[in-house]
């Protein structure tokens, strides 16, 4: 869809719209060939023109002007409109802007027109990096329609393109607005295109303040609106957007199928801008899974495209990944040579996120060097700079690293208050998920936070997280695996592990005497945690660690066959040298279903009832602790991640109560935190102000008292606020 332009026929039958071009172009063919008049209708052009946008077909637009370009169309408008727009989409923004510039000289040219051109000329300033001229067109174009009710299409995306622009400049909040506006606008439209551009800008911005599974929500939305469409150009560009926010998430297995897939589409459709930006995402994720040389391949091509096309974003975003990837691999003189590139080339424009982002991680190479003092200068210029743009996600970054900047320089207090900084931003956005990231290379800023209790239980949290991970946890494949569709020659197995173990094979109890052997159990366990399987020497130094080799391959082995027997024959097969659990079997286990319903919460929007009610699923589950049977070190890890998530569930869903007036819930789910960690002052003054809340006052100041004698019996009793300062501070939060 061009910008601004009106979509001329229905959205939705991309098939017979398609079918239709190649009659309009055949009539059109036939005014050219004949030379019955001098031009083609302006409305002849919009229409061909417009259907081929639809279908993403931007070659073929450009085959088709350029046809009429030969015979004379050139001078029409609508012409120079769409050459404009083609010259943007396939990478030439200079030829755009001199197009549009041609079209802004006449005085008299009609409103549409003059508003189509600011808006081209408004996207091709943003993306080379002009960002001033770019807010000045964007809003020429909306000052130039306000007396007009007319082409609401227009009102929409000049919105959309204001709100780019304040985005790039870093105002988010205002930026939001923009959307937002234009958002409102699509309700009163049947057009999905500038509704998926909408959806897809606002989801970026919301990126960028933290908001991850909102923006994944607008992302996903927009992705099906270009699938219907056959837009192959804005398709990849939503694909680019929903691979870096899975990189951003972590989940770089995600992220790479949306960047291929995103390269795909911007090959078919001869975006190499969109491709650039796409090879800065892989090499991010590639880098994220230490493949440094194929990130350094997709940085260099990158490169060339950004030199090619003269964009200043995507030249900085390259220098910055090459920069950072030479830092990994301990070569800090080349780290640093690229990475001011990229400062320098960003200062020269304005980008401000791509400038504070090269800082960032110019201090991090200073501090890997021992050169203390110029990283504190760089980190100290980045956070100041991320702050004012409102970028959270890349301020935790800058938090995270000053932290442990001042923890080798033993800057004692200084390391806290940037620890209790990174907590405010993980409580104000819920970015534990991206915290855990962070970290997962820094167990020293993590133990310390820990043992200190910086942060109420957060860094106990993900320390236990990170431990989890590192005995590898539970493997990465789906949960809930119930597979109820079609028939099966097997039966259902359900397995129960929080709390009392047991398996269930349709319906029916699989009791001791049918194991035989603890350690036939045992092994069904552990191979259901780690789905992709695990190798006789794995099995062996996991199950029989102190017994000879010769005797434990035996007890493997007749406890293999003792598992088969209890469970059914085909329930465990080898691959490739390793023993794993049917992945065809129809199976039910209540650890994945635990962890899928809190990971679902975790994309549920913040204060929802829906994520209240996927939480309390979790802990419906969450009947005690992991095997408690076992006492199995492969078992601890996987015991203190689980009660982690339950008691962070529990913190999670007492603020929802809490903030819902469900006050007695909150008090419950409270009580059951304060069964696991009684010395934990943060949950006595929660249960002291939702007693206050809820008007119970004796209550509050009975409980205050228990929570004193607590306290002091724990010698901690100088962490305890006054009973009048917890009033106080109940009175101020309403």
């Amino acid at each position: 869809m061009p910008v601004g332009v009106e979509v001329v026929a229905e959205i939705g039958a991309v098939e017979v719209a398609c079918a239709e071009i190649s009659y309009e172009v055949q009539i059109a063919a036939q005014h050219m060939d004949a030379k019955a008049t001098p031009s083609v209708s302006g409305q002849l052009i919009d229409q061909t023109c417009d259907r081929l946008a639809l279908a993403g077909q931007w070659s073929e637009i450009a085959r088709f002007l350029e046809d009429l370009r030969k015979v004379g169309n050139g001078d029409a408008p609508e012409w120079k409109v769409w050459q404009a727009e083609v010259d943007l989409r396939l990478g030439n923004p200079h030829k755009s802007v001199a197009l549009a510039n041609q079209l802004l000289a006449p005085p008299c040219l009609p409103m549409h027109f003059r508003v189509k051109a600011l808006l081209i000329r408004s996207s091709a300033a943003r993306l080379r990096g002009f960002l001033g001229s770019a807010e000045e067109d964007a809003r020429a174009a909306l000052k130039a329609m306000e007396n007009d009710s007319q082409f609401s299409e227009l009102r929409m995306e000049s919105h959309r393109q204001l709100g780019a622009v304040l985005g790039t400049l870093g105002r988010l909040d205002e930026s939001v607005q923009e959307f937002e506006k234009g958002l409102q606008l699509c309700a009163k439209s049947s057009d999905l295109a500038p509704m998926a551009m909408l959806e897809d800008n606002l989801a970026i911005v919301l990126a960028q303040l933290g908001q991850l599974p909102q923006a994944l929500m607008y992302f996903e939305r927009a992705k099906a609106a270009y699938k219907k469409m056959g837009d192959d150009t804005n398709l990849a560009r939503v694909l680019n957007n929903i691979g870096r926010l899975y990189y951003d998430l972590g989940q770089n297995d995600s992220a790479l199928e949306a960047l291929r897939e995103g390269k795909a589409a911007a090959g078919a459709s001869k975006s190499i801008r969109i491709e650039g930006s796409i090879l800065v995402n892989m090499g991010d994720t590639l880098q994220g899974m230490s493949l440094c040389d194929d990130a350094m391949q997709c940085y260099r091509e990158a490169m060339g495209i950004a030199e090619q096309v003269l964009e200043p974003r995507l030249f900085c975003q390259a220098n910055i990944g090459i920069g950072t990837t030479y830092c990994a691999s301990g070569d800090f003189e080349k780290a640093r040579i690229f990475l001011r590139k990229a400062e320098y080339e960003a200062r020269k424009v304005g980008l401000d996120f791509e400038l504070s982002v090269a800082l960032l991680h110019l201090g991090v190479v200073y501090m890997k060097g021992g050169n203390y003092k110029e990283s504190t200068d760089y980190f100290t210029n980045a956070i100041t700079k991320l702050q004012s743009i409102g970028a959270k996600r890349e301020l935790l970054k800058g938090y995270v690293y000053l932290a442990l900047l001042h923890l080798k320089t033993r800057r004692w207090a200084r390391l806290r208050k940037c620890l209790e900084f990174v907590g405010k931003i993980v409580r104000e956005l819920d970015l534990e998920e991206q915290l855990l990231l962070e970290v997962k290379e820094l167990p020293e800023i993590v133990e310390y936070a820990a043992s200190k209790r910086i942060c109420g239980l957060l860094f106990q949290e993900i320390r236990s997280r990170l431990q989890a991970r590192t005995r590898n946890f539970v493997a990465e494949v789906p949960l809930s695996r119930i597979q109820t569709e079609g028939a099966s020659s097997w039966p259902l197995v359900e397995v129960h592990s929080l709390g009392e173990s047991l398996v269930l094979l349709d319906n029916r109890r699989i009791n001791e005497t049918e194991w035989r052997s603890q350690k036939a159990k045992e092994m069904f366990f552990y191979l259901l945690c780690h789905r992709r399987g695990a190798t006789r020497e794995q099995l062996l130094d996991v199950l029989w660690p102190d017994i000879a080799v010769p005797l434990s391959r035996n007890a493997l082995y007749n406890n293999v066959y003792r598992l088969r027997k209890a469970v059914y024959e085909g329930i465990i097969t080898q691959d490739e040298g390793r023993y794993k659990v049917n992945p065809e079997s129809p199976l039910c286990f209540d650890l994945e279903s635990y962890q899928s319903l809190i990971d679902r919460a975790n994309k549920l929007p913040s204060g929802s009832r829906q994520r209240a009610e996927c939480l309390e699923q979790a802990i419906h589950l969450y009947r005690g602790s992991f095997l408690e049977e076992f006492y199995a070190e492969w078992c601890d890890a996987i015991r203190f991640q689980a009660e982690a998530l339950y008691l962070q569930s529990l913190a999670r869903l007492a603020g929802f109560y809490a903030a819902s007036g469900q006050y007695d819930l909150a008090t419950e789910a409270l009580e059951k935190l304060l069964a696991l960690d009684e010395t934990n002052p943060t949950i006595h003054e929660q249960i002291i102000k939702v007693l206050i809340k809820k008007g119970e006052s004796v209550a509050a100041h009975r409980h205050y008292v228990r929570y004193q004698a607590i306290m002091k019996e724990d010698l901690n009793q100088h962490f305890v606020k006054s009973f009048a300062q917890l009033v106080q501070e109940e009175s101020i939060a309403r």
